[in-house]
């Protein structure tokens, strides 16, 4: 998980993807799914039709798994818009 978020504060929306589907396989968890569907989401602000659903999905996926899963317990900083 670490290595995702230090991944996507430095902008490799991708290679963080990789990183947090990785952490969901081994681990499947709302935090895992949160940040994956966060890092979809931000790919998909690109136009990227597939990526907006994927960010979906995980996101359904992270309150599945925990309802009362909020982001901010463990929210590192996120990059600047």
């Amino acid at each position: 998980m670490s290595k995702g978020h230090v991944l996507l504060r430095s902008h490799k929306i991708d290679a963080a993807i990789k990183e947090f589907k990785q952490a969901a396989e081994l681990a499947p968890e709302a935090e895992a799914f949160y940040w994956l569907g966060y890092s979809y989401y931000l790919k998909g602000r690109t136009g990227n039709v597939e990526s907006r659903r994927l960010s979906r999905e995980n996101f359904d996926s992270a309150y599945e798994a925990d309802p009362n899963y909020s982001p901010t317990q463990a929210a590192p900083e996120m990059p600047a818009e």
